[in-house]
């Protein structure tokens, strides 16, 4: 007689088919949810870097029309340094 009849291997054999089967679906979940994640990482991705550009290139229109202003202030004191040096020579002589 053996120790392990066929009903015991039956048993054996569904709990170990519906572990396999168990396992495989969680697999598959896992894999699905993954491939997700990883587009959804991706999709992140490409708009942070589409938004680092633009803000480069809105930092560079800033940067052009703050030194457009600075050069403009510059000679705008140029000019009044130049009034104000005209008015003392006027005035000494």
């Amino acid at each position: 007689m053996s120790l392990v009849t066929i009903k015991d291997s039956l048993y054996i054999a569904g709990i170990m088919i519906s572990a396999i089967v168990a396992f495989y679906k969680i697999a598959k979940n896992l894999n699905t949810t993954l491939l997700d994640l990883n587009y959804q990482i991706s999709k992140l991705n490409d708009n942070m870097t589409y938004t680092q550009q633009e803000m480069r290139k809105a930092n560079q229109k800033t940067d052009e029309r703050l030194n457009k202003g600075a050069e403009k202030m510059n000679d705008h004191e140029v000019r009044i340094t130049k009034l104000e040096s005209w008015k003392e020579n006027r005035y000494e002589h």
